[in-house]
C-alpha cells in the first residue's frame, strides 16, 4: 500500500506500507535521497510498485519486534 502525502506533498507519495514476514505492517517514510520528483513519480506508479519488494532501515526495535524510525532505500525491482 502506498498512502498519499499532506500539505505541500498532496500528490506525492508519503509513505509505503510494508507487510513483515512476522505479518505486522509498518509505515516506511522518506528516507535520505528522496526528492519530490522521486515521490511524484512513485505515487503516479503506485499501481505497479505496490507488491514488490522494498528495503528500508530502522533506527531501533521495539519490544514487540517491530521496526521503529522507518527510511525508505529502495524498491526492489531486481527479485
Amino acid at each position: 500500500e502506498v498512502i498519499e502525502g499532506k500539505g505541500k506533498h498532496a500528490g506525492m507519495l508519503g509513505s509505503f506500507v510494508v507487510k513483515l514476514p512476522s505479518g505486522v505492517t509498518v509505515k516506511v517514510g522518506r528516507g535520505l535521497g528522496m526528492t519530490e520528483e522521486k515521490m511524484l513519480h512513485y505515487w503516479k506508479n503506485r499501481a505497479v510498485i505496490i507488491g514488490l519488494p522494498l528495503t528500508f532501515s530502522y533506527e531501533e526495535m521495539s519490544k514487540a519486534g517491530v521496526p521503529l524510525r522507518n527510511q525508505f532505500i529502495a524498491i526492489r525491482v531486481y527479485e
